[in-house]
């Protein structure tokens, strides 16, 4: 095949018809060919896009429109050439649309687009370049803000440079201000994930200044990147503005609890506890909320800062399975000193937790076991499920170590499974515990294969 040249297959010979680019034929001459020959599909849109480019339209639609019923599907992923011709006669209707003055024309050219891109939503829905089109369509269209944001989200984890084209393209397209503010969103979004922060504040910024009202997505944005550089006070006015639009939203307002939780502004920190309290209420596993808002009751409210840390403390043992930090400990100690609990400031359980970790992981087994005995022996913290598994823990190490005694043996498994057991008594669906009791028996049947060869 010579350059700038294209071959049609005849059916059922191993002959071509060979079309010179340069000097096309008629339109319904070629269509004819195609439609005889059932020519496989990436020919007609080939030859379609060559109509198109020497200004063909006409030609260029008809090939197109009549590939969906007539072009050949005989060959491995045909399903991309499908989408392909869908999708590029839909980005034309949508670009016709976009020119047309007439509501009406141009609702109806809406309309075929719509039609085309339903179409390749059932061969490869989640195809990046479909998406990105779809979005585009869906963004000029005006009143599917929410549609295009799904798509561009989709597509902005795999292919920022495509959605950064896409949205700049769709923003110099129209003069529409909510549609301007949408584009100017999605490449701040691009940017951002990219972590380039001055362009996507840049965008943000840009974003919030044609934004309507109901659409606060990007004063999200741009509090974030008020955040990153250490702007405190307009990053809250952005987030204040969200909250607002959105009154309840908890993301928002455990940002804005945060901001103001180190204040000097009695005002702000009051805001900071209501904020924070509503997010306790309606995520109480937030570990990060409880500590904050700990923080924040430590200065007028000893019990309720108590309180608020002893939860925050039960979330990480319980279920982040971490270890306490010293800094809540200390904060702990202190608070019970001030409220002239001399004994809790000095053995508060959580503090026995530390110093029993300390021994465990210098393998000083025998210190760490008194430590976690000390704590499951006062009747407030018996069924502490964090020192019940670290005394399984000791025990199941116990199994471990050289011992001719098996009496021995079984008794220091059978209290590891009791430990473990317990736990799971309060909550069977420790899976800690639950991963105490398999290791437990899996160790004794290796010690015993093992024992058998000696």
């Amino acid at each position: 095949m010579a350059a700038g040249s294209i071959e049609i297959p005849l059916r059922d010979t191993d002959e071509v018809i060979e079309l010179d680019l340069d000097q096309l034929p008629e339109g319904d001459e070629v269509l004819s060919i195609l439609r005889q020959e059932v020519a496989p599909l990436h020919i007609w849109v080939t030859l379609a896009l060559e109509y198109y480019k020497q200004g063909l339209v006409e030609d260029f639609v008809k090939i197109l429109d009549a590939s969906r019923t007539d072009a050949g599907l005989d060959y491995q992923n045909f399903e991309k050439d499908q989408m392909q011709a869908l999708d590029t006669l839909a980005a034309y209707y949508v670009q016709k649309a976009h020119r047309e003055k007439n509501k009406d024309r141009k609702r109806e050219l809406f309309t075929q687009a719509t039609l085309l891109y339903t179409t390749a939503d059932r061969i490869i829905m989640y195809d990046q370049n479909h998406l990105l089109g779809r979005a585009y369509f869906c963004l000029l269209e005006g009143d599917k803000m929410d549609q295009a944001d799904a798509q561009f989200n989709f597509v902005l984890g795999q292919d920022y440079q495509k959605v950064q084209h896409l949205a700049l393209h769709a923003f110099h397209n129209t003069e529409n201000e909510a549609m301007r503010a949408e584009s100017c969103y999605q490449l701040a979004r691009a940017f951002h994930v990219q972590q380039d922060y001055d362009q996507a504040f840049q965008y943000y910024y840009q974003a919030t200044q044609f934004a309507p009202v109901n659409f606060v997505l990007p004063f999200f944005g741009l509090g974030q990147m008020y955040i990153y550089r250490g702007d405190n006070e307009n990053a809250a006015n952005c987030f204040e503005k969200v909250l607002k639009a959105q009154p309840g939203n908890y993301e928002t307002m455990k940002i804005i609890g945060s901001l103001y939780s180190n204040s000097v502004d009695p005002t702000k920190r009051d805001t900071a506890k209501q904020h924070l309290k509503k997010v306790t209420e309606q995520f109480p596993d937030d570990v990060e909320a409880w500590i904050e808002l700990a923080q924040i009751l430590e200065q007028h409210d000893v019990q309720g800062a108590l309180s608020a840390y002893g939860t925050a403390t039960r979330i990480l043992k319980e279920k982040v399975q971490a270890d306490v930090p010293p800094e809540i400990l200390n904060n702990v100690a202190a608070l019970h000193f001030r409220l002239g609990n001399l004994q809790e400031a000095k053995d508060h359980p959580d503090a026995w937790s530390l110093i029993g970790n300390l021994h465990l992981a210098k393998q000083e087994w025998g210190p760490g076991q008194k430590k976690f005995e000390r704590i499951i022996g006062r009747p407030q913290t018996k069924d502490d499920a964090y020192s019940l598994i670290a005394l399984g823990n000791v025990w199941l190490q116990t199994l471990h170590q050289p011992m001719r005694d098996k009496d021995k043996e079984k008794r220091h498994q059978d209290r590891a499974s009791a430990m473990y057991k317990q736990v799971l008594r309060n909550d069977d669906r420790n899976i800690w515990a639950a991963n105490g009791i398999g290791k437990s028996v899996l160790t004794v049947r290796v010690l015993n294969f093992y024992s058998t060869r000696i």
